[in-house]
């Protein structure tokens, strides 16, 4: 019998605030330089970190009105073959599937961090459950 793949969770819950995106940014740092059982070079750890700070910010800035800021969790997952970003929270309902793709020739300054998103990462899928929004993002790596 096989043994089942080795998988490495983290998570951390903070509040939606802009102060806090540098926390978020670190934590996903820290996550994929720890010895993790997936091959992660400068460049994937850099996406990682620009995926995680564009998604979460989105969800700061979009998701809650200015004076009310909730809490939203951020669950990073690792394993031999891909590595998961998972985001929840309980802002207004919003899949970023169904954005618009940009227009690169006339670029307006924003709209362009689910461009990002897409590009960086291999699967985006979005979901609503009990009031909240959850966005995985999956980067495959084997």
């Amino acid at each position: 019998m096989t043994p089942p793949p080795v998988t490495y969770d983290a998570a951390m819950e903070i509040r939606a605030q802009l102060r806090f995106m540098p926390v978020l940014v670190e934590f996903t740092r820290l996550f994929f330089e720890s010895g993790l059982p997936c091959p992660v070079d400068k460049q994937l750890l850099y996406n990682f970190q620009l995926t995680v700070s564009e998604a979460c910010t989105n969800v700061v800035r979009y998701g809650y009105p200015p004076e009310h800021s909730e809490f939203l969790r951020l669950e990073l997952t690792a394993s031999p073959k891909s590595a998961v970003i998972r985001i929840h929270d309980q802002g207004i309902p919003f899949d970023p599937n169904t954005a618009a793709e940009p227009d690169l020739d006339r670029p307006a300054g924003h709209g362009l961090g689910i461009f990002f998103l897409r590009r960086l990462m291999d699967s985006m899928e979005y979901c609503r459950v009990d009031g909240s929004n959850i966005l995985t993002l999956t980067k495959l790596l084997a």
